[in-house]
């Protein structure tokens, strides 16, 4: 069951078997594979041009299509697909993006849409909208509250609707410009979690499945600027804790001719000697039955020589670490974030990029700067860490100590108890006594 590329059947029975009332609340988003209705059906229909929509990295990307899919909930729209396409992403082409991210799988064709008559009711009826900032979602909320819709927004297109011929007559929600850049995972979190474990819980079986992609051998290790080797046991990932950690070097540090890092942006850089005293603190916080079961992965561009300063600290407090650390540098978009995304614990940087992940796995731990709160409001598992002025250091006080300890005995639990089961445990996180000091609010 879990080692097979999913078809429509299984999708199909595994959302009746373990998501039945959520395909029913939420049918125009979980509905795989819709089929058109040149009719009756109502469709959410954007303008594909780049210019005319986010398109400024991937993180940013993704959220700007939360923003969308929260607006076809409210309005029990199904988005008419476009090709995923986001900035720094040079380095794929479309196909390759979409085996990762899959999205066209729950939505219509827009060769689909197109092929409907042109005085079919959805190609006649078009409402016209364009979901601007501050146009769309009202935020002036506390705490777990969800984003509502402009009462602007929602009386024009109740009025768009009370014109149509009948109650039953299809239509087109159509954006010219959307640039909506708030959001909420109240609503939709479960949403897109559901999608990604149906479709990716398979595809992942390392190192060969659509998750693993390359990396460099589990034996490099830095020592006094130069790369020492070891032979090393391969390591079972199901038997450890993994942790991830996201360096945002690419876009916001300055290189001299010998490429050494001589200056950071400081208000998105995290200077290296942020990290490994958290991560110190991290593998000695490990259950008792894990206290050397671990495994980290550093995502980030450049070389490894730019991280000699954290594996020398590290190195000092864990002797171990020599098999228990692997960079990932420089990889591909889709297939870095893919990657990331399955580390029980991820230690995020001042970006949008790895702040997404938490929009597809509530139960990993995320740990990092509190940002861009308004754009993925509602975010499980997720613990803010504040840092001093310079950016070198993450400020661990006593209560943040005792809720990621608390948090990754969690997290580890989780991970045995989802072993035993196909059963997806995670629903838990979206019940409505969930604890609010572990979301992002």
């Amino acid at each position: 069951m879990y080692e097979n590329t999913p078809c429509y059947s299984d999708i199909d029975q595994s959302l009746n078997n373990y998501f039945k009332e959520y395909k029913e609340k939420y049918s125009m988003l979980l509905t795989y594979h819709p089929q058109i209705d040149c009719n009756s059906g109502r469709y959410l229909l954007i303008n594909h041009s780049q210019s005319l929509r986010i398109h400024h990295g991937t993180g940013s990307v993704l959220m700007w299509y939360l923003g969308i899919l929260n607006i076809a909930y409210k309005l029990n729209l199904t988005l008419i697909h476009f090709q995923w396409i986001a900035e720094h992403s040079d380095d794929e082409n479309n196909w390759e993006r979409e085996k990762y991210w899959l999205f066209y799988d729950w939505q219509i064709p827009y060769s689909a849409y197109e092929s409907c008559p042109k005085n079919s009711s959805i190609r006649k009826n078009i409402f016209h909208f364009n979901l601007l900032p501050n146009q769309t979602f009202d935020q002036n909320h506390q705490g777990k509250q969800v984003f509502t819709i402009k009462s602007y927004l929602k009386n024009l297109f109740q009025e768009f609707l009370l014109n149509l011929p009948n109650e039953k007559s299809g239509f087109t929600f159509y954006s010219s410009r959307t640039i909506t850049i708030t959001s909420s995972l109240m609503e939709i979190g479960i949403v897109m979690e559901i999608r990604w474990w149906l479709q990716h819980r398979k595809l992942y079986k390392y190192p060969n499945g659509v998750w693993a992609g390359t990396s460099l051998p589990l034996n490099y290790i830095s020592h006094s600027n130069s790369i020492q080797q070891f032979k090393c046991s391969q390591i079972n990932f199901n038997k450890n804790l993994l942790i991830g950690v996201h360096i945002r070097h690419g876009d916001v540090v300055k290189r001299n001719l010998q490429g050494r890092i001589i200056f950071g942006d400081r208000y998105r850089f995290i200077s290296n000697s942020a990290y490994a005293p958290l991560l110190i603190f991290l593998i000695k916080s490990l259950p008792k039955e894990i206290e050397k079961n671990y495994f980290i992965t550093i995502y980030s561009e450049g070389n490894i020589n730019d991280f000699n300063d954290i594996l020398d600290e590290l190195k000092e407090y864990l002797p171990e670490l020599q098999c228990r650390l692997v960079f990932f540098l420089n990889g591909r978009t889709s297939e870095t974030f893919n990657r990331l995304l399955r580390d029980d614990i991820l230690i995020s940087a001042f970006s949008t990029f790895s702040l997404a992940s938490g929009i597809f796995n509530s139960r990993q731990l995320k740990i990092g700067p509190e940002h861009n709160r308004g754009r993925v409001h509602g975010m499980r598992n997720f613990l803010s860490l504040n840092l001093d002025y310079n950016h070198t250091i993450f400020q661990l006080t006593n209560e943040k100590r005792n809720l990621i300890q608390q948090r990754i005995q969690y997290v580890w639990n989780e991970k045995l108890k989802q072993k035993q089961t196909f059963l997806p445990l995670w629903l838990n996180n979206y019940s409505d006594d969930y604890p609010e000091q572990f979301m992002l609010i």
